[in-house]
């Protein structure tokens, strides 16, 4: 067995903690290079338990665990809630951020569905709000990765977890209220991501990784319909301006008529 597992360590701030030294097998082992630290070490994990010691660590860090899917693993986190929540808004990594929230929002689903059952109130928890708002509101992360993080695992997902099934009207309310306390930051990455694509129309199109997310994201958007289903006239009007101008009127229409 060789595990290959990316590890960081992130101080209170979401920054990495400098990394130099881990104590393994009964050695003390440098990770830094060139005497320089890192921030980001790989373990080689060959047996079914094994424990690594990193020293010079002066906070209680949050682990950044199987960064870059750095093995085709699924893991079981020992993480408490605070910790997932502060993965969400703060990782670095995209992949791990992204796994961080799928587990997030299977908790979530859940725990609103037996309140559902129960004939209790949905609330949604602002923390998940506030990671999927960090990421939106963060110009620099990779669009397709934008997309894959605002999109809610599927009924199916949620159906085989429960023992009776019954997913449909949470996943409707998680979207709706998504949508109303994000509306702000949807609105925005869809008229930056039509006025990106605009002044690129006379642009010959270049199949590569950054137009295929460019596109991902905008059928991400909208197939999801978050603010379409807030039924807001500015939306409407905003889907019927671009169904009558853009290249992505298919998706507009979409959202018109959903």
């Amino acid at each position: 067995m060789f595990i290959p597992m990316a590890v960081a360590l992130l101080d209170s701030t979401g920054k990495g903690i400098p990394l130099s030294t881990i104590y393994h097998d009964g050695t003390l082992q440098s990770v830094s290079s060139n005497d320089q630290p890192v921030y980001t070490t790989i373990l080689r994990i060959t047996k079914k338990e094994e424990e690594f010691v990193f020293s010079g660590i002066f906070e209680r860090p949050v682990p950044s665990l199987l960064r870059g899917y750095s093995a085709p693993l699924r893991l079981e986190l020992d993480l408490t809630d605070s910790d997932l929540f502060f993965l969400l808004a703060n990782d670095s990594d995209e992949f791990n951020r992204w796994e961080v929230e799928q587990i997030l929002a299977r908790k979530l689903m859940l725990n609103l569905v037996d309140d559902f059952q129960h004939n209790k109130p949905l609330v949604l928890n602002p923390k998940f709000v506030d990671g999927l708002r960090s990421i939106l509101s963060d110009s620099s992360l990779d669009k397709g990765f934008v997309a894959k993080a605002i999109t809610l695992p599927g009924e199916g997902e949620i159906m085989d977890m429960m023992e009776v099934a019954d997913p449909d009207a949470v996943r409707t309310f998680i979207r709706n209220q998504l949508a109303s306390e994000l509306r702000a930051e949807f609105l925005s990455t869809i008229s930056n991501f039509f006025l990106v694509e605009n002044n690129r129309s006379s642009e010959e199109y270049v199949f590569n990784h950054p137009n295929m997310a460019r596109r991902y994201l905008s059928t991400y958007s909208h197939a999801q319909s978050y603010l379409g289903s807030l039924e807001d006239p500015e939306f409407t009007n905003l889907a019927l301006n671009e169904y009558k101008t853009a290249t992505y009127g298919y998706l507009c229409f979409r959202i018109v008529i959903s």
